[in-house]
């Protein structure tokens, strides 16, 4: 019978301690991404409906100053080669050229700047 108990007991902290250890994996993983995650979400393009027109901005600090100063074209790597993501920019913009690297997978997107001054 005391033997039983032993193991018993042992096997319940065993058992806890695991659940800690993996509690803190997923606290550290989590406390690491989060920056990452809050960086991209800032930098996701969107359109504003103002007078009844869009204008296209990137959600930064200076919101105010992209809306004067251009626009990011939005281009994604597609069968070898970027295409352009037309709902990002306003149909009067020229996109510019696409970016000089090869995309690294199907789907893989980058931001060029386009002046609109």
């Amino acid at each position: 019978m005391g033997l039983m108990s032993i193991l018993l007991h042992l096997s319940v902290i065993v058992a806890a301690g695991s659940a800690l250890v993996l509690a803190l994996d997923v606290w550290n993983i989590r406390r690491e991404l989060l920056p990452d995650i809050r960086k991209i979400l800032l930098t996701v393009q969107r359109s504003y409906p103002i007078a009844g027109e869009s204008v296209y901005s990137s959600i930064h600090n200076h919101r105010s100053q992209v809306l004067a100063a251009g626009y990011f074209a939005i281009w994604e790597w597609r069968n070898g080669e970027w295409t352009l993501n037309t709902g990002f920019m306003p149909p009067e913009m020229h996109p510019g050229s696409p970016p000089a690297y090869p995309g690294a997978f199907n789907g893989d997107k980058a931001k060029t700047w386009v002046s609109g001054l």
